[in-house]
């Protein structure tokens, strides 16, 4: 009797724990995403204050481009892969039917709950953004780019992947975030070794 009651304690205690670690997890969120909407809010008042400004910095990277005949193919591709090293796809994650203000809070606590499955948990602490992909159509899910602090994060979750494979709760798949020209040529790959087995 005494056994059966401890470990019903213990399992309160945990489960304690947990809200109290989503808890701190959704208010480190809404911080952050009050303090993305400041910064946004701040970017957008200097734009109109200085539009002339701005048109100024453009011009002689326009120029520039124009002079040299536009980038050359493969330093602008490399540029495209930089941008993107730190960046995962998840598909086929759940999005709210309407359009909700909390549906940013909704995709972080998922994205935290995934790293929890494939025992990533920590990581969460190093997401830098989390976006939702395209304009919302209808019934269609959008897919959700997450941006971590380095590509190493975003390695560490692409390798951990496998861990969900079968997860009753995120039917999703994770991938790198790739220009259009890798896609394909990872796709020609992929269906080449389809045919080899």
């Amino acid at each position: 009797m005494e056994i059966k009651t401890a470990l019903e304690h213990v399992k309160e205690t945990m489960a304690s724990n947990n809200e109290g670690r989503v808890n701190q997890f959704v208010d480190v969120m809404r911080e952050q995403q009050q303090e993305q909407q400041e910064q946004q809010q701040q970017q957008q008042q200097q734009q109109r204050a200085h539009p002339q400004q701005q048109q100024q910095q453009q011009r002689p990277h326009q120029q520039q481009q124009q002079h040299n005949g536009g980038y050359h193919d493969n330093q602008h591709l490399d540029y495209l892969r930089f941008g993107r090293t730190n960046n995962l796809i998840i598909f086929r994650l759940r999005e709210c039917e309407e359009n909700s203000n909390d549906q940013d809070i909704i995709d972080r606590a998922d994205v935290g709950n995934i790293l929890n499955e494939i025992e990533q948990g920590d990581l969460i602490y190093k997401i830098k953004d989390i976006v939702r992909l395209g304009k919302k159509d209808g019934g269609k899910i959008r897919p959700l780019k997450v941006v971590f602090l380095s590509s190493t994060d975003r390695e560490t979750v692409v390798t951990n992947a496998y861990k969900l494979k079968g997860n009753v709760h995120y039917r999703v798949s994770l991938c790198r975030d790739l220009i259009r020209e890798d896609r394909e040529i990872e796709k020609a790959i992929y269906l080449r070794k389809k045919q080899e087995r």
